[in-house]
């Protein structure tokens, strides 16, 4: 179903969430909307909802466009080891840049190339903007594609830097949902 920014608003408080609710704005990447965000968001805001954005942070001057109206930042670092493509630091770089006075906190799936350099560089952006680091192994399909072993080695290579870091498996993948 297609909605206009009105009508999302009017579904939305006709859902009866406690009030005012926290809106999460996910999959795939929300911020390739903003056009429609732009909208829909200060409607959200002036009835007094939360606004959580789950993104991959590789749009910064998209979420610029929306940040007035964003309260939790939920963003991927994404690695080129975990990934297989090269990541221009300096965008996301600029991305926590500008959420850094949101609530924040990164997610960082990584698997048995995730390397010293991309784990400093990750350390290095949570010190300077003041976020936690959820690690989460990669999967395939509902199994860690590395050993608990590996966690346990790339959790302490990653506290042993910075102390505010979580290890969490993808339960989603686990659960089979979406």
């Amino acid at each position: 179903m297609d909605y206009t920014p009105q009508s999302l608003l009017k579904k939305v408080e006709s859902l009866n969430l406690p009030y005012p609710a926290v809106l999460s704005l996910t999959g795939g990447e929300p911020l390739m909307s903003v056009d429609f965000l732009s909208e829909f968001l200060p409607l959200a805001h002036q009835k007094g909802h939360k606004i959580y954005l789950e993104t991959n942070a590789t749009l910064p001057d998209k979420l610029l466009s929306v940040l007035d109206y964003i309260d939790i930042v939920s963003a991927d670092i994404k690695l080129e080891s975990a990934t297989g493509m090269k990541i221009d630091k300096s965008v996301t770089e600029r991305f926590f840049a500008l959420a850094e006075d949101k609530d924040i906190f990164a997610k960082i799936v990584f698997d048995e190339n995730i390397r010293d350099d991309e784990i400093e560089f990750a350390v290095l952006l949570a010190e300077k903007y003041h976020f936690e680091l959820i690690l989460q192994p990669k999967m395939n399909n509902d199994k860690m594609s590395v050993t608990t072993k590996f966690c346990e080695k790339i959790f302490d290579k990653f506290y042993s830097k910075y102390p505010n870091v979580r290890l969490i498996p993808q339960v989603h993948k686990f659960l089979d949902v979406r």
